[in-house]
């Protein structure tokens, strides 16, 4: 069983990730903004970390995603977002961003997206 750790404010999308993440077999863990989710990644030993860009709180953005990187530059790394802009998947990109999910994605792309990211990482 993996661990993963979520950093989202809105509460339906978290409960969207708990449902699929346990049909998946591993556990999540969730923040709901940037200090909290930072205070998460610090203490928390995560497979794979994903993090939403537009949340409140700071750091918050490309702010959190640099931090989570500093903190945890060998985890996998998913960024979510409803609204990606060709100079933030850039950006995403330079900061070495496993992954990227648009949203609303399908529950299965989802999965393939965790699966193979456990898989890379021997987990």
């Amino acid at each position: 069983m993996a661990k993963l750790l979520l950093i989202e404010d809105d509460t339906g999308v978290q409960e969207y990730f708990k449902v699929v993440v346990s049909r998946m077999g591993h556990s999540l863990l969730t923040a709901a903004d940037g200090p909290s989710g930072v205070k998460l990644v610090q203490d928390e030993e995560a497979d794979v970390i994903m993090t939403d860009l537009n949340m409140p709180g700071e750091p918050n953005g490309m702010a959190l995603v640099r931090k989570i990187r500093e903190l945890r530059p060998d985890t996998p790394l998913v960024v979510v977002s409803g609204y990606p802009t060709k100079e933030r998947l850039d950006e995403c990109k330079a900061l070495g961003i496993d992954d990227f999910l648009t949203k609303p994605f399908e529950m299965t792309f989802f999965s393939t997206v965790i699966t193979r990211l456990l898989e890379a990482k021997g987990a």
